[in-house]
């Protein structure tokens, strides 16, 4: 043992002290017990050290028992010795309270402290002892009862009967609980007689200090006490044990601002569990990180609380997020009251979490700060959400490429980046070819299938730095951001029309044949501005599909008034069907062989409401891109089909009647289901109807696996191919379906009289149709000499203005059948 480490001890303690050794030896003495030992006359500490404790304080002879006590804690069979002794000179007197402690492991020995508790001049005691200690005894604001060694109350003061609501006569009646009066321990659990801590003293022969109870009767409140319960010797009588003294003091208002307390902590940590936030102190001058429980759930190391706070804080989080946390710590600490960050951390498990903090700092008396008192609280679900409305701003949720949004605003971008550059790049813009259509043949789902592996198709062929994005339904757009020639963005916009040319083979569906419509604008060239290259491109996509789809067209001042004039034509057509301004002109179809008309052409004229003509080859494309076809198509058919069934009716020798389809109407989804109400409706059979179709959509047919003219050709329609020669090589489709007649183009019998290599096409078909058992229709037929020569080849039928021009029902049947009046 060092003596100095001991000395140290001792002098930290303030009340007198001296420390015995095993064989209880003093060893060592604080400054208050100098003083003590020089006012008692004890001997001085000088003289102390080295000596038996019995030697230097004479008060062995009051406390007999202090010596076996001594040497049951030094064998450690105890752990305190407690007792009161009365000492002193002749002068006066005290009372001291003595307290014998074991020492710790560095210290095996036993502190022994010495507390004064009365002190009274000697003549005083003579007179005033009894008064005084009475009066004393009396006006104590704690509850003091005194029992004998039986359990018996013997004494009791006034304090007393008010905290325990208990006249004297119950007081002291103290082998039973009092009627209507119930006791509880510290957690409100049923506290019998023989625990109370008096009760327990006498039963244990220890004290019991700072016990808690809880007293009730019968109409009251419980209130609260504690209790010091002490044993009580005769010292004079070799340490006969007296009794117990009990003092006790109403606690109920502090246990209610406790218990008040409890709750309020209580609700705060619910809610702080409940919103999952951790609160953490920052220590400034100790750079020290205090957390609590809920900060480790935080960072994923639950129920590892041993960790130390700044070793999980470096796993945790990268250097530019610790960064970002120590820039708000350090406006805290240049005057900032409060500040936030949000912030994201590595868990155990590699998983993200997001974090946000909120941090206020604490000042000192000086106005410093001194610590920092921060929340962390889980916002990942937050952050997520605003990422996927994000995503859903700035992404199309199909296909996953950016949107139309996302678009503009990378455009912007890289207009700014071309514009500081002084470069150039290309905006693309692709729309697929007939997609409507697939989407009312097919139904949806089969064109959400198509657009994602266009997606899946353009993709790998782009660079990188190319943003392809879907602008909305069918429509794409392509940032091609390098500085190149126009001839290098034509070949960009060539591969993406190439790659989608290959058919696309459905599940459980048809193949389906992809084409695109390309249009490109150049910045600056065209447009300064997202908006205004988008546009660009727009339009001259838009041209590209006017000109016959499936090609790429380059941006033009001109087509702005284009495209004006196309949404003034489509307008115009909107308010001519509300206002019936079509009508049909029926042109006749001869049979060369008999020189009969055998049938008539129904073809639509309109005339505005100012009598102007407006030709077919103006508004019909119009009406197909707008999808007026629809509704104009379905009128054309009631109407001409209504004429013929009422020349039918009387008797005429027409056999049929032929009506033109467009693509658009062959692919809208009830277009058949229409026909056949249309032929049931007016009460024709299919077999009096021919549909004239262009070579163009057989050819379109006959790559798909199931045909949309397979249904007409079953149901009896006369099918007829239009403009036949114009545009396609393959014949394949001929073999696919039972076409009833061959139209031969009117651009082939212009010039036949003159030309050799028209009347080589002419007699080729002849033949060809011929062998394959087609009926031929020659269109345009103007001359006599015209006639002459495609009945020479062996043609069947004509038609043209040699024969009779289109005119109105009335005209046809007063010319060609012999009626005077017609109208349906």
């Amino acid at each position: 043992m060092n003596p100095a480490v001991l000395q140290a001890t001792l002098d930290k303690i303030s009340v007198g002290t001296v420390y015995l050794d095993a064989s209880g030896v003093i060893q060592g003495c604080n400054s208050a017990w100098k003083e003590l030992a020089c006012n008692l006359d004890w001997r001085s500490a000088d003289e102390a050290i080295g000596r038996c404790y019995e030697e230097c304080a004479p008060i062995m002879d009051s406390l007999p028992e202090f010596k076996l006590h001594i040497d049951g804690i030094l064998s450690g069979g105890a752990d305190e010795y407690r007792a009161h002794v009365v000492c002193g000179t002749d002068g006066d007197q005290r009372v001291l309270e003595i307290c014998a402690r074991a020492g710790k492991e560095e210290f095996p020995g036993v502190f022994v402290q010495h507390r004064e508790r009365l002190f009274m001049a000697k003549a005083a005691q003579n007179w005033m002892c009894h008064t005084f200690m009475e009066l004393f005894f009396e006006k104590l604001s704690s509850g003091v009862i005194f029992q004998s060694a039986s359990g018996k109350v013997e004494l009791a003061n006034y304090a007393a009967t008010q905290i325990l609501s208990l006249p004297f006569d119950q007081l002291f009646d103290a082998d039973k609980i009092p009627p209507g009066w119930r006791t509880v321990d510290a957690f409100g659990q049923p506290l019998a007689l023989e625990n109370f801590p008096a009760m327990l003293a006498l039963k244990t022969g220890e004290p019991h200090l700072g016990v808690v109870v809880g007293v009730e009767r019968t109409g009251y409140v419980r209130h609260w006490i504690r209790v010091d319960a002490e044993l009580i010797y005769d010292h004079d009588n070799k340490g006969q044990l007296l009794g117990v003294l009990s003092s006790f003091t109403d606690i109920t208002v502090e246990r209610r601002s406790q218990e008040e307390i409890s709750k309020i902590t209580e609700r705060l940590r619910l809610a702080l569990d409940g919103a999952k936030i951790g609160i953490w102190d920052w220590y400034i001058g100790e750079k020290k990180m205090v957390w609590d429980e809920r900060m480790y759930d935080l960072y994923g190391y639950k129920g590892r609380t041993h960790l130390p706070v700044e070793e999980i804080w470096a796993r945790s989080t990268k250097s530019e997020e610790r960064k970002a946390i120590y820039e708000i710590l350090k406006e805290l600490k240049e005057g900032k009251e409060e500040t936030s960050a949000q912030f994201k951390v590595i868990l155990p498990d590699q998983s993200v979490r997001h974090l946000r903090a909120q941090a206020r700092a604490v000042l000192n008396s000086a106005g410093e700060i001194y610590r920092v008192v921060g929340i962390n609280w889980d916002v990942t679900k937050e952050v997520e959400t605003e990422q996927r409305l994000k995503e859903m701003a700035f992404q199309d949720e199909l296909t996953g490429l950016p949107n139309r949004i996302a678009f503009n605003f990378q455009l912007e971008r890289h207009i700014n980046k071309a514009l500081r550059k002084n470069e150039r790049f290309a905006v693309l813009v692709m729309d697929l070819d007939n997609f409507k259509d697939i989407n009312d043949s097919f139904g949806h789902p089969t064109g959400d299938t198509l657009l994602t592996e266009v997606v899946n198709r353009v993709l790998p062929i782009i660079e990188a730095n190319y943003l392809f994005v879907r602008l909305g339904g069918d429509e794409f757009g392509l940032l091609i951001s390098d500085d190149m020639d126009n001839a290098e963005y034509l070949e960009i916009a060539g591969k993406i029309q190439s790659v989608l040319m290959d058919p696309v083979y459905l599940l459980n569906g048809p193949a389906i044949s992809v084409r695109a419509s390309v249009g490109l604008s150049i910045y600056p060239d065209n447009a300064i501005d997202a908006v205004g290259l988008v546009k660009a491109a727009d339009l001259a996509m838009y041209h590209s599909k006017d000109s016959g789809r499936d090609r790429i067209t380059w941006y033009e001042e001109g087509m702005t008034s284009a495209l004006k004039n196309k949404v003034d034509m489509e307008n115009k057509l909107r308010e001519a069907i509300r206002d019936e301004e079509f009508s049909l002109y029926y042109q006749p179809i001869l049979d060369l062989q008999t020189n009969k008309i055998v049938g008539c052409e129904a073809l639509i004229r309109w005339f505005d409401s100012k009598g102007n003509f407006i030709s077919p080859v103006d508004f019909i494309p119009a009406a197909e891109t707008s999808g007026l076809i629809y509704e104009l198509g379905t009128w054309v058919n009631y109407t001409a089909f209504k004429q013929f069934k009422l020349w039918q009716v009387i008797h005429t020798s027409l056999e049929y009647i032929s009506v033109n389809v467009s693509p658009h109407q062959l692919h809208y989804a009830r277009f058949f289901e229409n026909l056949m109400e249309a032929v049931n409706a007016v009460g024709i059979s299919p077999t009096c109807v021919q549909l004239e179709i262009t070579e163009g959509t057989f050819l379109q047919e006959s790559e798909n696996a199931e045909s949309h003219l397979k249904a007409l050709e079953e149901a009896g329609f006369r099918l007829a191919i239009d403009d036949f020669g114009t545009g396609y090589s393959s014949l394949s489709y001929l073999k696919r379906f039972n076409v009833d007649v061959i139209k031969i183009d009117k651009s082939f019998i212009d010039d036949i009289e003159t030309a050799q290599a028209d009347r080589d096409i002419v007699k080729a078909i002849m033949a060809m149709t011929s062998s394959l058992g087609f009926q031929t229709l020659v269109e345009g037929i103007e001359k006599k000499e015209q006639a002459d020569i495609v009945k020479e080849f062996g043609c069947g039928y004509a038609q043209g203005y040699y024969y009779g021009r289109p005119i109105n029902a009335d005209e046809f049947a007063e010319a060609h059948i012999g009626l005077s009046s017609s109208n349906p």
